[in-house]
């Protein structure tokens, strides 16, 4: 069963929120072209594919993402019951929600969190995601030192993802680039997915 829906200039998180709401409400369904009109919205719903194991292509034509979402020609055997999750790797995830490391003084603490940033671009063993939420994603602001190294660990490969509700709030949205904007939708499923979630 194959269908199409049209999910263009929806607000986010609507369109993977109705892109689950198929898969979710038509068990049938294996192939699902979605039609969105923003960058912002293809990454999210890659994300989301990768979530669900799900295959993802994508073509920018007139000005209109054309998304195709399959499932993969396999499915797992009804007595295989292991955790994918876990079973792949362990995933480590840091989940931010402020500029300042500790409750200190707060320029003193704003320098606390640059130097934390720099010391984990420079560590052995860095988390897989960094979701950003509420003050957290002014680390990310154009006037921060913490922006370079956020940007050198997503160079490290360790994504970086900023709930893009919360960089409208705070005005910075368009200073960011569209591969480390998210919504709410993806934040829980990152959290939910994770062996270890770090919260400073």
């Amino acid at each position: 069963m194959s269908t199409i829906i049209d999910l263009r200039n929806l607000p986010c998180p609507m369109p993977v929120l109705k892109v689950k709401e198929e898969f979710l409400n038509k068990p049938d369904l294996n192939c699902l072209t979605v039609l969105v009109s923003d960058e912002i919205n293809v990454n999210n719903l890659n994300r989301f594919a990768i979530s669900q194991n799900l295959n993802f292509q994508s073509e920018l034509k007139d000005d209109i993402y054309k998304i195709i979402l399959t499932k993969p020609d396999y499915s797992l055997r009804p007595d295989d019951e292991t955790d994918l999750r876990t079973a792949n790797k362990n995933i480590t995830t840091m989940f931010i929600d402020s500029n300042t490391l500790g409750n200190g003084d707060k320029d003193f603490s704003e320098h606390l969190f640059d130097v934390f940033l720099q010391s984990l671009v420079l560590a052995q063993v860095k988390p897989d995601s960094i979701l950003l939420i509420n003050k957290g994603v002014l680390l990310l602001a154009n006037d921060t030192t913490t922006k370079i190294s956020l940007f050198d660990l997503a160079r490290q490969n360790t994504e970086i993802l900023a709930c893009g509700l919360c960089l409208d709030y705070y005005n910075i949205k368009d200073n960011v680039s569209p591969s480390f904007i998210t919504n709410m939708t993806v934040i829980v499923d990152k959290l939910m997915q994770a062996t270890k979630v770090i919260k400073l």
